[in-house]
């Protein structure tokens, strides 16, 4: 019998949800419900509202910027207030910013999300050391909006690319990078764009290594995207940070996911 994998999260009679671990079935935790659940696409923790935010946390010359980019001609606060619940009443009737707006808009995106930030870290060698033989000879934090995160990651590791010129039997000088920069900017808009923000405690961290980068984003394969058909199956995690990226042209938004990426061009 072969049943295929759901969309949705489903329980039984009395509520309760279990994931299927080895040979043993493990009843979740509502914790651990909400998160299937954002993997699983049936919630959007972009849509969900930063506690203590307000619109006042907010660039508003970034917004206007994005507003005139999509031509929209109403003012940049309708716009918030109109579209993708960027801003919404609660039921005190004060107005509330979604997580997805702080990623984007926001003045200080990591005052309410601490670690929804981009690290680097390159080490001297093929493998990673701990303790007294740690062998980390670069760590740089990036911070800001999304936008600004994959802005200054790609700007930097520009400067971390090794290039090797050699002459070749036609006679001319060729010169030629470890990484190109197109696979650099692919994999940190996928990373930045397909994280799952709600995991808190880690941030993006990009791996670089003598013979190869390692890209790590936080978070499971979302929705119905598998090992077996991630090359072909779209799912976007957070489509909202998505669009935005499509408008700014760092992203076709065809929401291919990659949560652990290694490169090696070599």
């Amino acid at each position: 019998m072969h049943i295929p994998a759901s969309s949705s999260l489903h329980t039984n009679q009395a509520d309760e949800a279990f994931m299927r671990v080895g040979d043993k079935s493990c009843k979740l935790t509502f914790d651990e419900r909400v998160q299937l659940m954002y993997d699983k696409g049936e919630r959007s923790f972009e849509d969900t509202a930063v506690y203590g935010a307000t619109v006042n946390d907010l660039n508003m010359d970034a917004v206007a910027k994005y507003v005139n980019l999509l031509g929209y001609s109403k003012s940049p606060m309708e716009y918030l207030r109109e579209n993708n619940h960027f801003v919404t009443t609660d039921k005190n009737g004060e107005e509330v910013v979604s997580v997805a707006c702080m990623l984007l808009f926001g003045k200080k995106p990591q005052n309410y999300l601490p670690r929804a930030r981009t690290r680097f870290i390159r080490f001297n060698g093929v493998e990673e050391k701990v303790g007294a033989e740690m062998n980390v000879i670069k760590d740089v934090v990036f911070e800001g909006t999304v936008l600004e995160q994959v802005e200054k990651t790609v700007e930097y590791l520009e400067t971390q690319v090794a290039e090797h010129t050699y002459l070749e039997q036609s006679g001319k000088f060729i010169t030629r990078r470890d990484y190109p920069k197109f696979v650099i900017q692919e994999m940190v808009v996928n990373a930045c764009c397909h994280r799952a923000y709600n995991i808190k405690g880690t941030e993006i961290q990009i791996k670089m290594f003598d013979d190869r980068i390692v890209f790590e984003s936080p978070g499971k394969l979302p929705g119905m995207v598998r090992p077996s058909n991630i090359r072909s199956t779209h799912f976007s995690r957070n489509p909202k940070i998505a669009a935005l990226l499509k408008t700014y042209h760092y992203s076709r938004s065809m929401a291919r996911v990659l949560t652990v990426c290694i490169v090696n061009w070599k």
